[in-house]
């Protein structure tokens, strides 16, 4: 299955208490709410395994860093049997400052991914880039924070 990345809504309201337990705001079935029947789906964003990808495209944790990098920070902790998920709430102000710096790159037309484990991974990587760019845009447009889950 391979470890994946999830991310939900959260009401600007709501921040507190989603840092308090991310887990009540993320679905209980991530997977199947970003495979299941598109009518059935909530409102999320599902980077696949892509998440690495962006990971080093942003720069997370390098001199080079950039805003959008706060949008896949974060490590799974293996244990013996698997692993635990990484969980982190963005509130309002971050989305809007990620979806900003999301325009920009993609408004880059010297972007190429480079810190990629995938064939073709510069459409791999745009593909999800622009799906977090529209996502994280229309969070900022209502005011909206996001838990996301890596795992």
């Amino acid at each position: 299955m391979g470890i994946r990345y999830y991310a939900y809504p959260v009401a600007s309201g709501d921040i507190d208490d989603a840092k308090r337990d991310p887990d009540l705001y993320l679905g209980t079935d991530p997977l199947m709410d970003a495979w299941g029947a598109s009518e059935r789906r909530p409102r999320m964003l599902y980077l696949d395994k892509c998440w690495g990808c962006l990971q080093g495209e942003f720069g997370v944790d390098s001199p080079l860093e950039r805003p959008a990098a706060e949008l896949v920070r974060g490590e799974v902790t293996f244990v013996d049997l698997g692993w635990i998920g990484f969980r982190r709430v963005l509130d309002p102000d971050q989305v809007a400052e990620i979806a900003a710096d999301l325009d920009a790159v993609l408004a880059d037309a010297e972007w190429t991914s480079i810190d990629c484990r995938f064939d073709g991974a510069t459409d791999y990587v745009r593909s999800y880039m622009a799906d977090a760019r529209d996502f994280t845009r229309s969070l900022a447009e209502r005011g909206e924070g996001l838990v996301y889950l890596i795992g």
